[in-house]
């Protein structure tokens, strides 16, 4: 090895632009991997928080084209309880939606209020989200049994109507709403009395049990100089809306669930349960349909086509490898030629030839693991040149949400292990491939022959 080094060292020059290619692949292949697996990172988190990465879709319906079978096969709210109550423990909540929502505004007086969307969900909708709680806590499964008249309000509405989130716990608010496509032009219009209108207008009284984070993703807030005018959701137990709807909840059935669990570590658990479920429920009707879907399947699908496009480009960047391949096995050649007396003499003092062989292919080895090192150094910086100007890149995208996805997630874009470990087993076996023929050619000379060059 030594020997090896002190040969490189002996031609820098020559070594170096030797180097080049093999450097240029090899710093390519790094870059592509890391940009690869961010990529595939921060898709998965976006997915996740976007859709849930801890529910699992039930579907459950018929296979004919009778209507009425849907109807029959759909799931009750008996059902609903007995998978939460006899379900592993890490389903959280089926989750569950009031039949209508209502927009208008939460308010205290005339000079306290907030526009806001009323909706009625059930308790596992704020881990479903990712929902962060700034004060107090979300609804819990008591408050939907017992239809209290409890709300989560946004720290946009807390402001505006208690000036600060802390103060608005345990508050009485004022909801008025209509369903969206009956707002009347003037917001202001408020009914005299808390009767409900042929099911469109609620007038309600209810307590602020809890403050939640408004995530603007769209960045919209930061424009309007109203705020009070600025729509925000407003929750509240979907059993309480259904009530103040007039609607009966123990009437409602779903042909589609949405099962949350406590983390993503539990849903082989909580899909077998619910494939069990399923088949002992109409286990012997022929129409009877149903389906489990988990998003980590897309995901997988998603990540697949990240991967694969990923493998193309450094296919692509494996043409300088070759390219550098190439050029390190004609300064070998090249190498071998200027010793060949160096090589005569060595064999005529008992230098058998895979002694000879193996001192050229450390040699060709070693200027690709020089290369690799530096390689790798050039992937990684390019990799933090593109993480220092990302926010340029994201400015990029015309998505507002994504935008603003990708502007609250860490961003790093740093090689992994495996991509340096590949690198390091690329670097060998370039080294190797190419500069056998040279090393060997070098290994067969004759001593006389070699004696004589020159």
């Amino acid at each position: 090895i030594r020997y090896a080094v002190g040969a490189i060292l002996l031609n820098k020059k020559r070594s170096f632009l030797t180097m080049i290619g093999i450097i240029v692949g090899l710093s390519a292949v790094i870059t592509i991997v890391s940009v690869g697996d961010t990529i595939t990172t921060v898709m998965n988190e976006f997915f996740m928080s976007t859709f849930g990465g801890n529910n699992i879709h039930v579907c459950s319906y018929s296979d004919s084209n009778d209507s009425g079978d849907s109807y029959k096969y759909a799931i009750t709210q008996d059902e609903i309880s007995h998978i939460l109550d006899n379900g592993p423990d890490s389903i959280v909540d089926v989750l569950q939606q009031s039949a209508y929502s209502y927009k208008g505004k939460a308010f205290i007086d005339d000079n306290m209020y907030s526009a806001a969307s009323l909706s009625g969900v059930s308790s596992g909708y704020a881990k479903s989200s990712n929902m962060k709680m700034v004060e107090g806590r979300f609804i819990n499964r008591k408050d939907c049994q017992e239809k209290k008249a409890a709300v989560v309000i946004s720290d946009v509405a807390a402001e505006n109507c208690f000036g600060s989130a802390k103060n608005a716990i345990g508050k009485s608010i004022l909801i008025q709403g209509k369903i969206p496509d009956q707002i009347p032009q003037d917001t202001d219009e408020m009914p005299q009395n808390d009767k409900l209108t042929i099911n469109t207008t609620v007038y309600t009284n209810c307590v602020v049990v809890g403050v939640y984070k408004y995530e603007d993703k769209q960045g919209k807030l930061k424009n309007i100089d109203n705020k009070r005018s600025f729509l925000t959701n407003v929750y509240c137990p979907y059993s309480y809306l259904n009530y103040v709807s007039g609607i009966e909840t123990n009437d409602i059935t779903y042909n589609f669930i949405q099962v949350a669990c406590e983390d993503n570590t539990h849903l082989d658990e909580v899909e077998m349960y619910l494939y069990d479920f399923l088949d002992s429920r109409f286990q012997d009707s022929d129409n009877y349909e149903y389906m489990v879907l988990d998003i980590r399947e897309d995901l997988k699908d998603i990540s697949m086509v990240v991967t694969v496009v990923t493998i193309v480009f450094i296919l692509v960047a494996a043409i300088s490898l070759i390219v550098g391949g190439i050029g390190l096995m004609n300064t070998m050649l090249v190498s071998i030629t200027e010793r060949t007396k160096e090589i005569g003499i060595k064999k005529a003092l008992g230098a058998k030839k895979n002694t000879i062989r193996a001192q050229f292919l450390t040699e060709s080895v070693i200027i690709c693991l020089i290369a690799c090192a530096v390689g790798v150094f050039c992937g990684t910086l390019i990799g933090m040149i593109i993480e220092l100007n990302i926010d340029k890149i994201i400015d990029l995208i015309k998505n507002d949400t994504i935008v603003y996805f990708l502007k609250n997630t860490d961003i790093k874009i740093t090689p992994s292990a495996g991509a340096v470990i590949i690198s390091v087993i690329f670097s060998v076996t370039v080294g190797v491939i190419f500069g056998y023929y040279p090393a060997n050619k070098g290994a067969k000379m004759q001593p006389v022959d070699a004696l004589r060059y020159e």
